[in-house]
């Protein structure tokens, strides 16, 4: 459950591009001859899933992804940063209503700046002035959201990441909650107060996301800390809701705990691997990632590397493996992915949707 509180501080689509309308009616074809003069979206098979605006037909990128403070971007950080902020926007804007297009109002000029530190070179840095302090601020992405006629701005999602370590060469120095803190207030609200001074973002929802990194070495990655949406014009936010996000690799090691030893999913993990590689002993690696939200599993993905590669080995094992999510991975209402590889190629996909009991699988050639 959400606390709040003061912040102190699958495939790939078989359809055609369809005209904006209702999200619901059928995707229609266009005209090779329309497309330029029309607002076109990816069209989509899963409705849990944003459409994306298409720009003069084509698929536009963020100029700001993966910037960072200290010049380089860590996978399992940037992966989740992404990730997270996107299910933190479906709660203001539904995939029913709403349109997606990656960050096209931030560009790389002002963010760099605003990760830099402030200075009378740098008046818009929001890092400390003082070199003694590190770069707490060290990434900022944006979403932006439209509605059914795909032409005005209808909403922003701004994921705003902190560090709480110092990482050197040859050390690692933890930053203090107060220093911590300190930061991110004064970067939500220089952020906000300038973003509502664009144009069009005067009045417009703007969802705000909190994430902490985790340290480089972190196989789980970073996670969202706090969640809040600004609301006719606000230029400044204090209440803060709490987001109780965890990401855990499997196995878990010896002696840890958390919520996957808590609640039994370690457990679980454990004997779907022992039960697998004993039908299966040539399957050589398993492991796997769960996603946690309010302390229910929201999604569970392993991953196998396997030695078989006849189509008969493939079919049992994708086979058992089905059958291993409908018994041991019955009581997680998130979506289950189990995906099988033989030297980093694919070979299939095993999994269920959240809340559902069907299995799916399917078998690359």
């Amino acid at each position: 459950m959400k606390k709040q509180g003061h912040l102190l501080v699958l495939a790939t689509s078989f359809f055609l591009l369809a005209s904006c309308g209702s999200l619901e009616k059928e995707i229609k074809p266009i005209r090779d001859e329309q497309a330029a003069n029309q607002t076109v979206t990816t069209g989509r098979v899963d409705h849990g899933v944003y459409q994306g605006v298409l720009t003069e037909g084509s698929y536009q990128t963020s100029s700001i992804r993966g910037l960072t403070a200290g010049g380089t971007s860590v996978g399992y950080n940037q992966k989740n940063f992404e990730a997270g902020l996107l299910k933190l926007s479906k709660a203001t804007f539904p995939t029913d209503v709403y349109y997606f297009h990656e960050g096209s109002v931030l560009n790389e000029e002002t963010v760099l700046k605003w990760l830099g530190r402030e200075s009378k070179e740098n008046p818009e840095g929001l890092n400390a002035e003082n070199k003694e302090i590190p770069l707490v601020f060290q990434q900022a992405i944006e979403y932006d959201f439209f509605k059914e006629d795909g032409e005005s701005l209808s909403g922003l999602s701004l994921g705003l990441s902190f560090t709480r370590y110092d990482e050197e060469a040859n050390s690692t120095t933890p930053i203090s909650q107060e220093v911590f803190m300190k930061q991110v207030r004064k970067t939500v609200n220089g952020v906000l107060s300038r973003v509502r001074k664009m144009p069009s973002l005067e009045k417009v929802p703007i969802v705000i996301g909190i994430f902490e990194q985790a340290k480089s070495t972190d196989i789980n990655g970073g996670h969202y800390i706090y969640s809040a949406v600004s609301k006719d014009g606000e230029k400044a936010v204090d209440l803060f809701d709490e987001v109780e996000e965890a990401y855990i690799t499997l196995p878990v090691l010896s002696g840890q705990s958390n919520l996957a030893t808590e609640q039994g999913l370690a457990k679980v993990f454990q004997t779907f691997k022992s039960s697998l590689q004993k039908a299966f002993p040539q399957v050589v690696g398993v492991t796997g990632k769960a996603h946690y939200l309010d302390k229910e599993v929201e999604s569970l993905v392993i991953n196998l590397d396997s030695k078989y590669f006849s189509q008969t080995e493939i079919d049992s094992l994708t086979q058992f493996v089905g059958k291993q999510i409908e018994s041991l991975f019955e009581e997680i209402q998130g979506s289950v992915e189990i995906q099988i590889q033989a030297v980093a190629t694919p070979q299939a996909y095993v999994g269920r949707k959240a809340g559902e009991k069907e299995i799916i699988s399917y078998q690359f050639d």
